[in-house]
């Protein structure tokens, strides 16, 4: 699994996500030429230690030409890690842009509007602190994430879990399993 930061992505590839999620792109036509001679050497490879090495060595070359770090890829990060104690228009100006231009690029770099990537890192989080501390209750956990109440936190669980706060806890105590890797920037 490779995992991006927020941004990340559209910094590899040069691609604007929202072209990814609204038509969907075969991997193939966004990677170089590299990639097929990267399969073709993982498929008669035969230990998992090598496969990582060369994907490695393959995703290394490739940062050679990533785009550097924007204004507005410190204030998505900031966003990230704020929640919702960051106002839109905080963000837009520590990222150097007008708050329609913010909206616009955020849209281009993720895919989406700045509030539902603020709404959804702070769910992240949210459940981040769940899966690291079982004993801490949901409304403490709401709390601490910066949720005006009980119930705008519930209506962000239904809508990027699917369930309930006390359907996950419910399901999650009967495993150890953790569903989400920390995001580390």
């Amino acid at each position: 699994m490779i995992g991006f930061q927020p941004g990340g992505l559209f910094r590899f590839l040069g691609i604007p996500m929202k072209e990814m999620f609204d038509d969907g792109i075969d991997g193939f036509h966004i990677l170089d030429r590299g990639i097929n001679n990267l399969i073709d050497e993982l498929r008669e490879t035969q230990h998992p230690e090598e496969v990582n090495a060369k994907v490695q060595t393959y995703l290394l070359h490739k940062t050679e030409r990533v785009r550097e770090l924007q204004p507005l890829d410190k204030a998505l990060k900031k966003l990230y890690i704020t929640g919702n104690n960051y106002t839109m228009d905080l963000v837009a100006q520590d990222a150097c842009l007008s708050l329609r231009q913010f909206q616009r690029k955020c849209h281009e770099r993720l895919g989406m509007n700045p509030k539902l990537y603020a709404r959804i890192a702070r769910f992240s989080k949210a459940y981040m602190m769940y899966e690291g501390n079982r004993q801490l209750t949901w409304s403490q956990i709401s709390h601490r994430c910066g949720y005006f109440d009980q119930m705008h936190f519930i209506k962000d669980f239904k809508e990027f879990a699917g369930v309930t706060p006390g359907l996950m806890s419910k399901k999650l105590d009967k495993s150890d399993l953790s569903f989400q890797a920390p995001m580390n920037f």
